[in-house]
């Protein structure tokens, strides 16, 4: 489903890419999953992702390769029923760089295996920009702030991130090309010749 969304996801995605008009491709956690992980005052749960790959400024991603990468997700959440993953440890990015936020670093066999998978298929169409962050850092950002803050409303921002912890499934892979965004559930069915 492609819908364009309102100002808050695109400003999300604005600090998210560091760039005004910035693509990407991402796992989106479960609705209960991202109930879990969000933090008053965070990040809203439609905004709560996992980036596998920053893709650079949208504007230069031109429509015959949106669309060619949008269908290779098709092909790439095929036989998937979400991605097993673990939350599994709160951190602190760019505690006194540009734009500090909360993270919930991420782990798991299949998180791996997802992002090699969409790593490959993605550089079919296009190559990765030079300022992807490398080694890849899974995590889930569920806190912009404007200052280096690790409490809200009197209770520790660590403590309400630990006690979300756990093991989480991703339901959809999501396609963002500044605020034009297309999720597709991985929630697809074995291939019938792989059943056969």
């Amino acid at each position: 489903m492609v819908r364009n969304l309102g100002s808050t996801m695109r400003d999300a995605l604005i600090a998210a890419a560091d760039v005004a008009n910035g693509a990407m491709v991402a796992l989106v956690p479960s609705d209960a999953d991202a109930k879990r992980l969000a933090v008053e005052g965070g990040e809203s749960l439609d905004q709560l992702h996992l980036t596998l790959l920053y893709l650079g400024d949208a504007d230069q991603i031109g429509d015959d390769i949106r669309a060619a990468l949008i269908d290779a997700g098709r092909d790439m959440a095929v036989g998937w029923n979400g991605v097993a993953a673990e939350a599994f440890a709160p951190a602190l990015f760019n505690p006194t760089g540009d734009e500090p936020c909360a993270v919930m670093l991420c782990s798991g066999d299949e998180l791996a295996e997802f992002y090699e998978t969409a790593l490959a298929d993605v550089s079919e169409f296009l190559d990765p920009p030079d300022d992807m962050h490398r080694p890849f850092c899974a995590h889930i950002t569920v806190l912009y702030t404007d200052t280096v803050t690790m409490s809200t409303n009197g209770e520790s921002l660590i403590e309400q991130m630990i006690s979300s912890t756990g093991p989480l499934t991703f339901d959809r892979l999501r396609f963002a090309f500044g605020g034009e965004v297309t999720d597709i559930p991985l929630t697809s069915p074995t291939p019938p010749d792989v059943a056969a």
